[in-house]
């Protein structure tokens, strides 16, 4: 007979060990099953010197499997242990157990960035998830700046770079243009933060300052000065082309 105490089991994984009453120096290999399928085989020869001491006569009874992806989907699911030679009890907290009952999710996972500033904008883009339920933009953002916050705002434009980068919902994307009370021409630190958790999304805070109203109509007047140079400068070089005298042919040149 093997018997087959589970330690452990939770989204991660089942840690427990196993031994065969009739043969303890040999490791055991046991079937897993879930829901009545088969999804995994395996030794159970792990190093547990607890178990040694216990009483046990072999020190390598151990094992730890990762719980299959897809049973992490919330459902109810039974897992068992099967071994084809020979009977095998399980117990867990000195409970004998037909099989393992158990339900769970992976964690949900947060991958965002803050591309920084462009054009007056701060944007970026914001996906949570995981492998089994897939990555979902539609995220809430809060914005704070210099500590204080100034907005709410949601990750749904369209950012078709990182839906193809990520295979994920392209509609993560988020632009936030700040009020003329926060639009200084110093610098100033933005921060932004998924909700509900408060996650702050990856490269925040993003530091950078504003051009004002008179900056601004300062910098269009400089480049209308610098297109109207271009285009004298250009007319000027016309000129000189026209002044430079034109080769003359005479039959001298007849041959070339």
């Amino acid at each position: 007979m093997i018997i087959c105490q589970i330690d452990e089991f939770s989204v991660t994984g089942i840690r427990g060990w196993a031994t065969d009453t009739e043969n303890p120096s040999e490791p055991v290999f046991l079937h897993a099953l879930a829901d009545g399928q088969e999804f995994l085989q395996f030794d159970c020869k792990d190093l547990r010197e607890d178990v040694h001491a216990s009483g046990v006569p072999s020190k390598n009874t151990g094992f730890h499997i990762p719980m299959p992806p897809s049973l992490l989907d919330g459902k109810k699911h039974n897992i068992t242990f099967k071994n084809r030679l020979k009977q095998i009890e399980i117990y867990s907290q000195n409970q004998k157990l037909e099989h393992i009952s158990f339900s769970g999710r992976l964690p949900v996972e947060t991958h965002s960035f803050v591309d920084g500033l462009k054009q007056g904008v701060l944007s970026g883009w914001v996906v949570r998830g995981n492998t089994i339920e897939g990555w979902k933009g539609n995220q809430q953002i809060l914005v704070t700046c210099n500590g204080q916050k100034i907005a709410q705002i949601e990750a749904n434009r369209y950012r078709g770079d990182v839906g193809k980068a990520l295979s994920c919902d392209p509609y993560c994307g988020f632009q936030f243009s700040p009020p003329d009370l926060y639009r200084k021409p110093y610098e100033q630190e933005f921060r932004f933060y998924v909700l509900p958790d408060m996650l702050e999304v990856a490269n925040s805070p993003c530091l950078t300052s504003f051009v004002t109203d008179a900056n601004e109509a300062l910098i269009i007047d400089v480049i209308d000065q610098i297109d109207a140079l271009h285009v004298e400068l250009t007319r000027l070089r016309r000129k000189v082309r026209e002044i430079l005298p034109q080769p003359g042919f005479t039959i001298a040149d007849y041959h070339s």
